[in-house]
Protein backbone atom coordinates (compact mmCIF):
# COMPACT_ATOMS: atom_id res chain seq x y z
CA UNK A 1 0.00 0.00 0.00
CA UNK A 2 1.44 3.37 -1.03
CA UNK A 3 1.00 6.09 1.58
CA UNK A 4 2.60 9.01 -0.28
CA UNK A 5 -0.59 11.02 0.17
CA UNK A 6 -0.30 10.95 3.99
CA UNK A 7 0.18 14.47 5.38
CA UNK A 8 1.90 13.55 8.62
CA UNK A 9 3.95 10.87 10.24
CA UNK A 10 1.45 8.46 11.73
CA UNK A 11 3.28 6.25 14.26
CA UNK A 12 5.38 6.82 17.37
CA UNK A 13 8.07 4.59 15.85
CA UNK A 14 8.36 6.83 12.77
CA UNK A 15 8.49 9.95 14.95
CA UNK A 16 11.26 8.41 17.07
CA UNK A 17 13.30 7.61 13.96
CA UNK A 18 12.59 11.08 12.54
CA UNK A 19 13.72 12.72 15.79
CA UNK A 20 16.93 10.68 15.84
CA UNK A 21 17.51 11.52 12.18
CA UNK A 22 17.05 15.25 12.82
CA UNK A 23 19.24 15.19 15.94
CA UNK A 24 21.99 13.40 14.02
CA UNK A 25 21.91 16.15 11.39
CA UNK A 26 22.32 18.93 14.00
CA UNK A 27 25.35 17.25 15.61
CA UNK A 28 23.33 15.42 18.24
CA UNK A 29 22.74 18.32 20.65
CA UNK A 30 19.99 20.94 20.58
CA UNK A 31 18.08 23.05 23.09
CA UNK A 32 14.78 21.29 23.71
CA UNK A 33 12.76 24.42 22.86
CA UNK A 34 14.55 24.59 19.47
CA UNK A 35 13.84 20.93 18.75
CA UNK A 36 10.18 21.51 19.56
CA UNK A 37 10.06 24.59 17.32
CA UNK A 38 11.74 22.78 14.39
CA UNK A 39 9.47 19.75 14.64
CA UNK A 40 6.31 21.82 14.64
CA UNK A 41 7.56 24.15 11.92
CA UNK A 42 7.76 21.19 9.54
CA UNK A 43 4.07 20.55 10.29
CA UNK A 44 3.93 16.80 9.83
CA UNK A 45 4.39 15.58 13.38
CA UNK A 46 1.42 15.27 15.72
CA UNK A 47 2.00 16.77 19.21
CA UNK A 48 0.85 13.61 21.00
CA UNK A 49 3.08 11.35 18.92
CA UNK A 50 5.98 13.77 19.51
CA UNK A 51 5.61 13.73 23.32
CA UNK A 52 5.23 9.94 23.35
CA UNK A 53 8.30 9.54 21.14
CA UNK A 54 10.41 11.84 23.33
CA UNK A 55 9.42 9.94 26.47
CA UNK A 56 10.15 6.54 24.90
CA UNK A 57 13.52 7.75 23.58
CA UNK A 58 14.43 9.03 27.06
CA UNK A 59 13.34 5.79 28.75
CA UNK A 60 15.35 3.71 26.25
CA UNK A 61 18.35 6.03 26.73
CA UNK A 62 18.41 6.75 23.01
CA UNK A 63 18.41 10.45 23.89
CA UNK A 64 19.05 12.28 27.13
CA UNK A 65 18.27 15.63 28.68
CA UNK A 66 21.02 17.82 30.05
CA UNK A 67 20.82 21.23 31.65
CA UNK A 68 23.62 23.45 30.36
CA UNK A 69 23.75 26.98 31.75
CA UNK A 70 20.06 26.88 32.62
CA UNK A 71 18.95 25.61 29.20
CA UNK A 72 17.49 22.12 28.73
CA UNK A 73 19.25 20.29 25.89
CA UNK A 74 18.33 17.08 24.13
CA UNK A 75 21.39 14.96 23.35
CA UNK A 76 21.42 12.06 20.92
CA UNK A 77 23.12 8.93 22.25
CA UNK A 78 25.08 6.39 20.24
CA UNK A 79 22.01 4.14 20.11
CA UNK A 80 20.10 7.04 18.51
CA UNK A 81 22.81 7.68 15.90
CA UNK A 82 22.71 4.05 14.86
CA UNK A 83 18.91 4.06 14.71
CA UNK A 84 18.92 7.21 12.56
CA UNK A 85 21.13 5.60 9.94
CA UNK A 86 19.74 2.06 9.98
CA UNK A 87 16.05 2.93 10.26
CA UNK A 88 15.85 6.22 8.34
CA UNK A 89 14.17 4.44 5.40
CA UNK A 90 11.22 3.77 7.74
CA UNK A 91 10.38 7.47 7.37
CA UNK A 92 9.15 8.56 3.95
CA UNK A 93 11.70 10.38 1.81
CA UNK A 94 9.67 13.60 1.64
CA UNK A 95 9.58 13.80 5.46
CA UNK A 96 13.33 13.10 5.69
CA UNK A 97 13.93 15.79 3.07
CA UNK A 98 11.98 18.37 5.10
CA UNK A 99 13.81 17.35 8.27
CA UNK A 100 17.16 17.69 6.53
CA UNK A 101 16.21 21.16 5.23
CA UNK A 102 15.11 22.16 8.74
CA UNK A 103 18.42 20.91 10.15
CA UNK A 104 20.39 22.94 7.59
CA UNK A 105 18.35 26.07 8.32
CA UNK A 106 18.84 25.59 12.06
CA UNK A 107 22.59 25.01 11.71
CA UNK A 108 22.98 28.06 9.46
CA UNK A 109 20.98 30.21 11.86
CA UNK A 110 23.07 29.09 14.84
CA UNK A 111 26.25 29.76 12.88
CA UNK A 112 25.03 33.27 12.03
CA UNK A 113 24.12 33.92 15.66
CA UNK A 114 27.63 32.94 16.72
CA UNK A 115 29.21 35.15 14.05
CA UNK A 116 27.38 38.31 15.16
CA UNK A 117 25.42 39.39 18.20
CA UNK A 118 22.84 41.96 17.11
CA UNK A 119 20.74 44.05 19.47
CA UNK A 120 18.35 46.98 19.19
CA UNK A 121 17.93 49.69 21.79
CA UNK A 122 15.83 52.84 21.96
CA UNK A 123 17.68 56.14 21.94
CA UNK A 124 16.46 59.58 22.90
CA UNK A 125 15.74 60.06 19.22
CA UNK A 126 15.44 56.92 17.11
CA UNK A 127 17.01 53.53 17.67
CA UNK A 128 20.46 52.02 17.86
CA UNK A 129 21.31 48.75 16.12
CA UNK A 130 24.46 47.30 17.64
CA UNK A 131 26.34 44.42 16.01
CA UNK A 132 29.34 42.73 17.57
CA UNK A 133 31.26 40.37 15.27
CA UNK A 134 33.55 37.67 16.59
CA UNK A 135 33.44 35.34 19.54
CA UNK A 136 34.35 35.21 23.23
CA UNK A 137 38.07 35.18 22.43
CA UNK A 138 38.28 37.86 19.74
CA UNK A 139 35.98 40.76 18.93
CA UNK A 140 36.53 41.58 15.25
CA UNK A 141 34.17 44.51 14.90
CA UNK A 142 31.72 46.42 17.06
CA UNK A 143 29.42 48.71 15.10
CA UNK A 144 26.50 50.87 16.21
CA UNK A 145 24.08 52.04 13.52
CA UNK A 146 21.39 54.69 13.82
CA UNK A 147 17.83 54.01 12.68
CA UNK A 148 15.16 56.71 12.82
CA UNK A 149 12.33 54.32 13.78
CA UNK A 150 11.74 50.82 15.11
CA UNK A 151 10.77 49.34 11.72
CA UNK A 152 14.04 50.45 10.15
CA UNK A 153 15.98 49.23 13.19
CA UNK A 154 14.33 45.80 12.87
CA UNK A 155 15.13 45.76 9.16
CA UNK A 156 18.81 46.64 9.72
CA UNK A 157 19.09 43.98 12.42
CA UNK A 158 17.43 41.41 10.14
CA UNK A 159 19.81 42.23 7.28
CA UNK A 160 22.87 41.84 9.51
CA UNK A 161 21.58 38.58 11.04
CA UNK A 162 20.68 37.20 7.61
CA UNK A 163 24.31 37.15 6.47
CA UNK A 164 26.66 38.56 9.10
CA UNK A 165 29.80 37.39 7.32
CA UNK A 166 28.85 39.22 4.13
CA UNK A 167 28.04 42.37 6.12
CA UNK A 168 31.42 42.20 7.85
CA UNK A 169 33.26 41.63 4.54
CA UNK A 170 31.40 44.54 2.90
CA UNK A 171 32.39 46.96 5.68
CA UNK A 172 36.02 45.80 5.71
CA UNK A 173 36.29 45.86 1.90
CA UNK A 174 34.83 49.35 1.72
CA UNK A 175 37.44 50.52 4.20
CA UNK A 176 40.37 48.72 2.62
CA UNK A 177 39.62 49.18 -1.06
CA UNK A 178 37.72 52.48 -1.21
CA UNK A 179 39.09 54.94 -3.70
CA UNK A 180 40.50 57.90 -1.91
CA UNK A 181 39.71 61.31 -3.34
CA UNK A 182 42.63 62.81 -5.10
CA UNK A 183 44.08 65.69 -3.17
CA UNK A 184 45.20 68.54 -5.40
CA UNK A 185 47.71 70.85 -3.92
CA UNK A 186 48.24 74.17 -5.55
CA UNK A 187 51.97 74.73 -5.93
CA UNK A 188 51.64 78.43 -5.19
CA UNK A 189 50.11 77.77 -1.78
CA UNK A 190 52.85 75.46 -0.55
Amino acid sequence: MNLDYVNEISTVHEVKVALCYLLARVDGKIPERDLYRIIFDVEFVNYFLYTSAIEELLINKTISRENINGIEYILLGEKGREAAEVLKKNVQFRFRKHLLEAAYRYTAQRSSERAAKVSISKRESGYSVRAVFGDEKLELMNIDLYAPDEDQAEYLAFQIREDPIEFYKTVINSLLFAKRPEIKIDEDKV
